[in-house]
């Protein structure tokens, strides 16, 4: 509860109460209709893609440095990613030069690839121990994925 409305209830006047949370929000125009009114979101772009997929693997090689084992950093760096895609984009992003609504799993799968890529080339050779050898796992698929081309 805010301290407007903590006023409100511990007081024994609600005359101006009413005027502070009711006629103050439509004065400054945040009215009923203007807040359900949501902003159109732009479908990501491959510069947002590659920023957000940045970010994401500084997530994963801060934490590892930070001793965070990475079996639990490089999920939430995912979750991360396709969460900034879902929520700031509306889970679009451009492909092949138009506008494609992903599903979450898709968003997930991208954003887990983009960011393991990112770490491979980065940071990984820092890694030691059970860290070092399930990225390298990863790496692994990784590669065999990308020797088996695209699905048809």
């Amino acid at each position: 509860m805010g301290p407007v409305a903590m006023r409100c209830f511990l007081s024994r006047s609600f005359a101006w109460c009413r005027w502070a949370l009711v006629g103050l929000p439509a004065l400054i125009g945040f009215t009923p209709a203007a807040l359900a009114q949501q902003a159109q979101v732009a479908p990501a772009s491959d510069q947002q893609l590659f920023l957000y997929q940045g970010m994401g693997a500084n997530v994963v090689c801060n934490l590892v440095a930070q001793g965070v084992p990475f079996a639990k950093a490089y999920p939430a760096a995912v979750a991360m990613v396709s969460g900034a895609i879902t929520f700031g984009h509306g889970s679009e992003i451009i492909q092949g030069g138009k506008p494609t609504k992903l599903d979450a799993q898709q968003l997930q799968n991208g954003a887990a690839i983009g960011i393991a890529g990112v770490v491979l080339n980065s940071c990984a050779k820092d890694f030691k121990g059970q860290d070092k050898a399930e990225i390298d796992k990863l790496g692994d698929q990784l590669k065999k994925m990308s020797q088996a081309g695209p699905n048809k």
